[in-house]
């Protein structure tokens, strides 16, 4: 299976970065985009140049993140850049040979965290970026968004799963699905391999990362934490899941960079193993 960490898009244009990463196991990777990538006259060009060394490098792309909005930014208030910026993100996934990009939902936070008034915001934006996705191939994978007990007066949209379940459910499945994030769940009260079960093939793409003490939204490796990944891993692959085993971990200084991620390959290669 595919073992791959998520790093920014450009990360690739660093020969020395890219040797480290490979050096230590890893053949894909996921991508995350930033304005810097998108926001620029020639963004095909500077995709298709990331594109040529990732394949030069021999490292695949398994996913991506689209890039959002600020998550304390209600969902009411959105402006065109931002719009363009998400939605050529999703153009660049499969530019990149990519399917299912993440996608963060919206939430009311100005008007009081009313669930219908944030369905209809959020599928407004996914509705945007059909048209996008069905072109290009792509995949809009809403991910889950907790409530962080370190900020809990933000009831975040998809904290609630049934929630998150039913808002992916009104649209096409090829289209849309869910990205999972593990150490986002571990914050919530509910049993995570449960849930997890219950998504089914909605499940596109996972973020696996840790956190200990459930205290906040820490980005760890597997190794580190205290989420139960022998329950947790049997629960990911009984969706019927084929992606690879992603990890969204806060990166090393570079000093350190390449026995971190030997260490981060090691993790992947554990979580695979408690597959089954």
């Amino acid at each position: 299976m595919e073992k791959a960490l998520q790093l920014r898009a450009s990360s690739f244009l660093d020969e020395g970065r890219v040797r480290r990463y490979k050096n230590a196991g890893f053949r894909a990777a996921a991508v995350s985009f930033g304005p810097e990538d998108l926001m620029i006259p020639d963004w095909k060009g500077h995709i298709n140049s990331i594109n040529e060394a990732m394949e030069k490098a021999g490292i695949s792309c398994i996913q991506t993140h689209l890039q959002y909005y600020d998550i304390l930014r209600s969902s009411e208030s959105t402006d065109d850049e931002t719009d363009e910026c998400i939605r050529r993100s999703l153009e660049a996934t499969p530019m990149l040979g990519a399917k299912w990009g993440a996608f963060h939902p919206r939430t009311g936070i100005s008007y009081g965290y009313d669930l219908e008034r944030e369905i209809r915001d959020n599928a407004l934006a996914i509705e945007k970026l059909l048209d996008t996705a069905a072109r290009c191939g792509a995949g809009i994978a809403v991910e889950n968004i907790p409530i962080f007990p370190d900020c809990p007066q933000y009831k975040f949209f998809t904290s609630n799963p049934e929630d998150h379940i039913a808002f992916v459910d009104q649209f096409d499945p090829e289209l849309v699905g869910i990205c999972w994030d593990t150490g986002h769940a571990h914050l919530m009260p509910y049993d995570q391999s449960e849930v997890i079960r219950s998504l089914g093939s909605r499940l596109k793409i996972v973020h696996l990362q840790d956190n200990g003490q459930r205290l906040c939204d820490e980005h760890a490796l597997p190794s580190v934490g205290s989420i139960p990944w022998d329950k947790v891993m049997p629960a990911i692959a009984s969706t019927g899941w084929l992606g690879g085993i992603t990890l969204e971990i806060h990166m090393s200084a570079p000093r350190t960079e390449a026995t971190y991620f030997a260490h981060a390959y090691d993790c992947a290669c554990m979580l695979e193993e408690l597959i089954g």
